[in-house]
């Protein structure tokens, strides 16, 4: 059986949605690894450090699914963390602040985003 490649190229816009440093759960320790991550859509450039000249990780955010609830980081135990998954993977990724979160999650996902902005809306309106 004979396997052929099909490559298609996808250019990135340059416009850079956002960039900045989000930690990344390794599986070998169960610690987090401070990474670069440039997302200009609709790919994500993981790097080791702002400066590096050799990109680490690509995601195509057309294939990925963001995942993030609000009452996650109480089942989970991590603060301003959400999931991204690939075809092959699962990734936990955290942001240092909520604001930070935030904006990751609209460049990754805007719709998701905006889900989530218009729930929490909701619910301080509820409570006043």
């Amino acid at each position: 059986q004979q396997l052929a490649a099909k490559v298609v190229k996808i250019a990135p816009t340059e416009k850079v949605a956002i960039r900045g440093y989000l930690n990344f759960l390794e599986n070998r320790d169960g610690g987090f690894r401070k990474r670069f991550v440039v997302v200009r859509r609709p790919y994500v450039f993981i790097y080791d450090q702002e400066k590096d000249p050799v990109i680490r990780m690509v995601l195509n955010l057309n294939i990925c699914k963001v995942q993030y609830t609000e009452d996650q980081g109480e089942m989970t135990g991590y603060q301003n963390a959400f999931m991204l998954y690939t075809q092959h993977r699962g990734l936990v990724l955290q942001a240092a602040k909520r604001r930070e979160l935030e904006q990751f999650l609209e460049a990754f996902d805007p719709l998701l985003a905006g889900a989530i902005l218009s729930r929490e809306g909701l619910q301080k309106q509820n409570r006043t």
